[in-house]
Parts: C-alpha cells; sequence; structure tokens
C-alpha cells in the first residue's frame, strides 16, 4: 500500500511510474492520498489499484496540515495527525498490504507508519529530498524497516544523521525518455503571447523557499537589463505566488515574467522555451533537469552535489560555483547570446539523458520489486524462524 502526501510535483510523477510498473509486473497495489487528484499523474485512477482511500484535502492547500506541533518542546499530534492515523489505521486492515510505503518524508508519514508498525506491517520510507533529518525524523526512523533515497549523495546525508546504513537504499528515480519525448508534440493550451524573437528561460516547480523563485526572479532581473529580448517562466504554484506575484509587479516586469501556475503539459511547454533554469537550495535528484535534458534545454545551476552525480556539467549547461542572483544572471546573458551554444548545450543533454540506463523505468522498477521482496521475506522470516 502506498501513501502519498503530495498534490504536485516529481515525487507523484515518480510513484505514478512505480505504480503503473509494479502492477505491471503481478503487484496488488492499494492508495492512501491527501488529495483526491494529483497532478502530473491523477494517481487516483491508475489502471491496476485495488483500493484507494483519500482524506480529502482542499486542492491547493497550502502549506499542508502539520501532524504535529511542539508544546513546551514535547511534540503533540495535531487534529489532522489524528485523523491521518485513524485513516491509515482502518485502510490497513481493510487492504492488509504486505508493505506499507510512503512515497515523501520521515515526518510527514510518522502517524500511518505508527498505524502500520501496530499490524506489524513493514514499512518503507522513499526520501525524495538529500537533506539532514530533523530530530523527530531521527527518533522515528526505528519505525521504518527500509529507508530509500535517490542520491548517493542522498545516502551520505541520511547516514550521517545517524540511521544505520543497513537501513538504507539507494536507487535512482524512474524517467521515461520515450514517453516524455512522445508528449513533447502535443498541441500546447497555454495562453502565453510567445514571440519568434525572445528568449524563453523556464523554472519548473513549486514556488516555496527551497525552490528559491525569487532568487530565480533576480537572476532573471539582472540578465534581462543586459539582454531586453530575455522572457521568463514560472511553472508551479505554492505558498509563494502571491509574493512572487507582487514582486514581478513591483518592477514592472509584468511583460516578460510569466506565473502560469500548476501546468499538466511540461514537455509540450519545454518545446517553447530555450533555456533551463534550476537554482533549488536542495533536491533529491531533479526531475526537471531530466526533463530539460529530454527536451533538448541548456541548463542554468549551480554546482549542487547531487546535480553532479546525476550528471549535469558544462557539456549540458553552464554550472555556477557560487548560487547567487549575479552567477546566475550572467549564465542566462551568455546562453541567450548564442543560440549555437543553446542548441549544441541542449544536444549533448538530450543525447546524454537517453543513454542513462540508470534512469531506466524498467530498472528502477525491478529494484524496487527487489527491495519489496526482501523486506517481506525478512518480515516472514522473523514471524516464523526455521528450526
Amino acid at each position: 500500500m502506498f501513501f502519498e502526501g503530495g498534490e504536485f510535483g516529481g515525487s507523484v510523477a515518480c510513484l505514478g511510474e512505480m505504480i503503473t510498473g509494479l502492477a505491471a509486473l503481478g503487484c496488488e497495489i492499494g492508495l492512501v492520498l491527501h488529495y483526491r487528484r494529483t497532478g502530473p499523474v491523477d494517481l487516483g485512477s491508475i489502471d491496476g489499484v485495488q483500493f484507494r482511500q483519500f482524506l480529502d484535502l482542499t486542492p491547493k492547500a497550502r502549506p499542508r496540515p502539520e501532524i504535529a506541533v511542539r508544546r513546551f518542546g514535547i511534540p503533540r499530534p495535531t487534529r489532522f495527525g489524528i485523523r491521518y492515523f485513524v485513516v491509515a489505521l482502518r485502510a490497513l486492515r481493510r487492504f492488509r498490504p504486505d508493505i506499507a510505503y510512503f512515497n515523501n518524508e520521515i515526518e510527514g508519514s510518522i502517524p500511518a507508519a505508527i498505524a502500520a508498525k501496530f499490524l506489524g506491517i513493514p514499512t518503507i520510507c522513499h526520501l525524495r529530498i538529500a537533506r539532514d533529518q530533523y530530530r523527530i525524523e531521527k527518533v522515528f526512523a526505528r519505525f521504518y524497516d527500509q529507508l530509500i533515497v535517490l542520491t548517493k549523495v542522498g545516502q551520505q546525508v541520511v547516514q550521517a544523521s545517524g540511521i544505520p546504513i543497513q537501513k538504507v537504499k539507494q536507487i535512482y528515480d524512474p524517467f521515461d525518455v520515450s514517453a516524455f519525448t512522445a508528449r513533447i508534440q502535443e498541441p500546447l493550451c497555454l495562453e502565453i503571447p510567445w514571440d519568434n524573437n525572445c528568449v524563453y528561460v523556464i523554472q519548473v516547480g513549486t514556488l516555496n523557499n527551497r525552490k528559491r523563485p525569487m532568487l530565480a526572479l533576480d537572476a532573471f532581473a539582472h540578465a534581462q537589463a543586459q539582454c531586453p529580448n530575455l522572457r521568463l517562466i514560472f511553472a508551479g504554484s505554492g505558498p509563494l505566488y502571491g509574493a512572487l506575484q507582487q514582486e514581478v509587479s513591483s518592477r514592472g516586469l509584468d511583460g516578460c515574467v510569466h506565473l502560469i501556475g500548476d501546468c499538466l503539459q511540461i514537455p509540450a511547454l519545454l518545446r517553447h522555451c530555450d533555456i533551463g533554469l534550476f537554482v533549488s537550495a536542495s533536491e533529491g535528484t531533479g526531475l526537471v533537469i531530466l526533463e530539460f535534458m529530454a527536451a533538448g534545454l541548456p541548463v542554468v545551476t549551480w554546482n549542487m552535489p547531487v546535480l553532479e552525480e546525476v550528471g549535469v556539467n558544462d557539456e549540458i549547461g553552464i554550472v555556477v560555483k557560487q548560487d547567487n542572483a549575479e552567477n546566475f544572471g550572467e549564465a542566462l546573458v551568455k546562453l541567450c547570446r548564442s543560440a549555437e551554444l543553446r542548441k549544441r548545450l541542449g544536444h549533448n543533454g538530450r543525447n546524454r539523458i537517453r543513454e542513462d540506463g540508470r534512469f531506466y523505468p524498467e530498472t528502477h522498477n525491478r529494484e524496487i520489486l527487489d527491495v519489496l521482496t526482501a523486506n517481506v521475506r525478512e518480515r516472514k522470516r522473523c514471524r516464523y524462524p526455521s528450526d
């Protein structure tokens, strides 16, 4: 049984890939979702799912409800946390899965993990962000039989938090290049005043502090002062949407910066863009980087350790050493002024992602199935030890 707390984003897309692949391999799938509808993949309507349960959070609820609050230094469950526990317990009792699988982070899944532990069901948490674990996460890590991280860098970060190495397994996210490429040619249903004389920069992702959209706007403003034909698109919504919109207006950039909200046509949208901008403070893998590469866009980013492991370097984009607005802006200027450079770097990125077998969905699904099988066998061995 899979538990998903997200509404949009790369983690939702990856879970959709995982469910489809595991169903094709003969697994019976159950879902507990915070939102009744999710994007870019509608998890609630995927074929091959035998059981569905929804917490029915309000669409685009920002931020998501907390599962616990601290009072006098002691964490106490919120009403939502208690409700999540009850819903998870009922769902687990009805479906009786072999594994409870949490698709985001330890902190947000604690109520459901406790419910699974109460019923003696093995638990796996797929950590989608490479960061130090919070204190509460270190405490509750014992409730999980296995933690999955996306990269070797993420593995090192989690282990540095004091979590035992035997609990941590590294598996790269799936990315179906063929399916993505097929969608690039879809008609785009967005009202953006495209201008063939302009160069379009795009940032894709939730508008929150970790994705740093204000930094992206600062970088764009720096570059646009030198390249008036530069345009910026933000694809995504989130808690900073209103503040970002106000900042765009206060700078007089309304005609140059487009905030389009959540978009279900990212492949087709990228076909109309020229440069991919990625300024996140931290990421698990950075799925959008793979999307930029598959769409043939040169990437402007910074030397985040995880991106070097994924294969991002100066052959497919411009990687700045210091992640500040001036450096990002100068990289945008360089690419804006050279169509030949954009074409060459984009071509290199497209070839690299097509050839990189680490992200093949088939490889990912087999590795996930191996982890599931190993945990089920271990639990049965512990319950029924041989004589």
